[in-house]
């Protein structure tokens, strides 16, 4: 009678494991921005974590070519993954925390002084057939007291909709704080692009070393099914 336990699948345990794909978007070029960019420690700082990932996976797909341990390369790989995750897990909330120091210079900026005339100027707005239209081109002169009065008041005691009073606030923050802005925006495209990168390196990485690992738990599926 044939023995069907030596003939189970061990999912080819010597076969060489699969490379593992960098897209271009992962590269850490891709953060970029011309306000970020004059800053050369943040920029440095924000694109750390993607070259830690970059260079992990290039230093794995090296190994695959070269041995066939899965079951080592697993735990290798499973022990910078770790290094690789600190990163993502501290720059995230380092350039959170610097964006969110950016807005808040934003915010006083756009603050302006106390002006007892502020309600007496949303009135005024609310009047007025073109509102949007006449707040527009005030903020674009450089109007800053219009900006202030309108802004740091809700939308309706100056006859605007939200949609039109956020319009109003971001080309007072264009006009007033072009730097700070440039560098907000910046910065959000970096920690989106991290957040994004980061989850997938994680999903991709940890899938391999699960795979890799099935070796290991194969060979002691075998050694106990052999006695």
């Amino acid at each position: 009678m044939t023995d069907t336990t030596l003939q189970r699948p061990t999912r080819d345990i010597q076969r060489p494991p699969q490379r593992l794909d960098i897209p271009p978007d992962h590269n850490e070029l891709v953060v970029r921005g011309t306000f970020i960019e004059k800053d050369a420690k943040l920029l440095e700082a924000a694109r750390a974590p993607l070259v830690s990932a970059r260079q992990m996976r290039e230093t794995i797909n090296t190994l695959v070519g070269s041995t066939a341990n899965r079951t080592e390369l697993a735990r290798a790989a499973e022990a910078r993954m770790a290094v690789v995750t600190k990163s993502f897990d501290a720059a995230v909330p380092a350039l959170e925390q610097r964006r969110a120091a950016v807005e808040a210079t934003i915010t006083k900026t756009l603050a302006g002084q106390p002006d007892s005339h502020a309600l007496a100027i949303c009135a005024h707005f609310k009047q007025a057939p073109e509102r949007f239209a006449d707040a527009s081109k005030l903020i674009s002169s450089g109007d800053a007291r219009t900006a202030a009065a309108l802004l740091n008041a809700p939308p309706y005691l100056s006859g605007l909709s939200p949609e039109q009073h956020d319009a109003l606030r971001t080309a007072a923050r264009v006009k007033f704080c072009p730097d700070q802005h440039g560098l907000s925006q910046d910065l959000e495209r970096a920690i989106g692009t991290l957040k994004s990168v980061g989850s997938a390196v994680v999903k991709q990485v940890g899938g391999a070393i699960h795979t890799w690992g099935q070796a290991d738990r194969d060979a002691n599926a075998i050694k106990k099914a052999l006695g």
